[in-house]
């Protein structure tokens, strides 16, 4: 018996009718104010709190043998004679890293906690409540290659859940504590089509949750081959580098997992929000590096890597790092994701079934 749900991100509005879907101007570069910045908590509970509250572990999945040979590099990580960007290690790394050389990145969302202890709709948290602990050491606790089976042509999320259970046996995860921390990221070959992203052409990646009676819940994150697809981050902060676009959708996927594992359970907006249904990283997609709350690069002991920054409700702003959670004091002032109004619409119009942040322009 399983039960799925998923939220999808990264939307471009160049396929969307511009009529029904175009961005209101007023939400353009909105200031935040301690009345409408606020994620608050969702129904969670002890035995379901939608935040993942220890240490993260990352398993990086390779579905499909449209990924080629694979082989091991000096480093460790697997590489494949399909992936002409070399984003396979170059994600690998990416996790490695996350949590190492001193990067404030990850300490943001420490702040967000889950239940016994706080209440549906609250926006800051009671002293003992559990968190997501920082990543120390790295996040990823493992990879593999899932060449059980070429990835079905546009491939749903039942395909891909497959998949991380699939390698949640691999890893010896095969009991609902074995996975509590667990988030399994799926990534698509190059020349795939997971859910039809590239025809549809305004998805670049999500991340949903599946039940398991066996395996526990299975937090699922799919990264389709992004590199070579218009508007989903290619050489967003370092100008020139297309892997940016999958670190960028990787760490956005990563820090909403954290924060909403079991969507509308964890930290979002509510619909006494005229951001409903944003999460930690949408209410920062896509703003400019450089800027005040842009996205930008974290530097680790793996190497440095584009993000996403990520909202604070502390600090009332997105942040690229912060040391510790609590009290900020005076709002920052930083500035939303102008793909705010857009992102709602297309939430309310029933076009996903959850919050979605919009491919860049």
């Amino acid at each position: 018996m399983r039960r799925t749900l998923l939220v999808l991100v990264l939307a471009t509005v160049c396929a969307l009718s511009m009529t029904a879907l175009a961005p209101d101007a007023a939400f353009a570069n909105v200031e935040p104010t301690a009345a409408n910045a606020q994620l608050s908590y969702g129904t969670g509970t002890a035995a379901d709190p939608g935040v993942i509250t220890g240490r993260p572990r990352v398993y990086v999945v390779f579905f499909g043998t449209q990924w080629g040979t694979s082989s091991v590099d000096d480093r460790g990580d697997l590489t494949f004679t399909n992936d002409p960007n070399a984003g396979a290690p170059y994600l690998q790394e990416f996790f490695r890293g996350v949590g190492t050389g001193g990067e404030g990145w990850s300490n943001i969302m420490t702040q967000y906690c889950a239940a016994p202890y706080i209440a549906a709709g609250a926006s800051t948290c009671p002293h003992a409540s559990p968190r997501p602990q920082y990543p120390l050491g790295g996040a990823l606790a493992g990879a593999w290659y899932d060449d059980s089976i070429a990835e079905p042509a546009d491939a749903q999320f039942d395909d891909l859940s497959a998949s991380a259970r699939r390698a949640a046996v691999h890893f010896g995860n095969t009991t609902p504590a074995s996975n509590s921390n667990a988030i399994y990221v799926v990534l698509s070959a190059k020349g795939t089509d997971p859910g039809g992203y590239i025809e549809d052409g305004r998805t670049c990646a999500y991340h949903g949750f599946d039940v398991d009676a066996s395996l526990g819940s299975l937090p699922v994150v799919n990264v389709p081959y992004l590199m070579e697809v218009t508007n989903c981050g290619a050489g967003f902060v370092n100008p020139g580098n297309v892997l940016d676009a999958y670190s960028i959708a990787a760490s956005h996927e990563y820090a909403e997992t954290i924060t909403n594992t079991d969507p509308g359970r964890g930290w979002h907006h509510s619909s006494a929000d005229k951001y409903d249904g944003y999460e930690i990283a949408d209410d920062c997609s896509w703003v400019q590096p450089g800027t005040m709350g842009g996205n930008g690069n974290i530097n680790t002991a793996h190497g440095t890597f584009a993000v996403t920054s990520l909202w604070s409700n502390d600090a009332q702003a997105c942040l690229m790092a912060t040391n510790v959670h609590g009290p900020f004091g005076a709002p920052l002032r930083s500035q939303r994701s102008q793909y705010a109004r857009l992102t709602v619409d297309m939430l309310k119009s029933g076009t996903r079934s959850a919050g979605i942040l919009v491919r860049r322009k």
